[in-house]
């Protein structure tokens, strides 16, 4: 994606990377809104504004969460240990298997 905003892309570059999804929030779309534009004229856009500071503080709240979640999770080492025994269900392992 990061080639499409450095070197400029084309829309069917962004329906390559975005026609799997039938929603899109923010990125990777807000990264080139005119090819989105271009790549889905018959969708809807939203654009929503806010005071730059709530959003500051929204997004360090955001990642501050996403960074104490992740510190609280078992390690993916321990995951794919156990996946190698789970087949392909092994996405699903609960918790209290660990």
């Amino acid at each position: 994606m990061s080639d499409i905003v450095d070197e400029g892309g084309t829309a069917e570059d962004v329906r390559r990377i975005l026609d799997l999804y039938a929603i899109v929030l923010d990125y990777p779309a807000a990264m080139f809104p005119e090819l989105s534009y271009e790549a889905y004229p018959d969708a809807i856009f939203i654009l929503t504004i806010r005071d730059l500071a709530e959003w500051n503080k929204s997004v360090q709240n955001t990642f501050e969460k996403a960074a104490e979640c992740r510190s609280n999770a078992p390690s993916l080492s321990v995951i794919e240990k156990r996946s190698m025994n789970l087949g392909p269900r092994s996405l699903m392992v609960r918790p209290s298997e660990f």
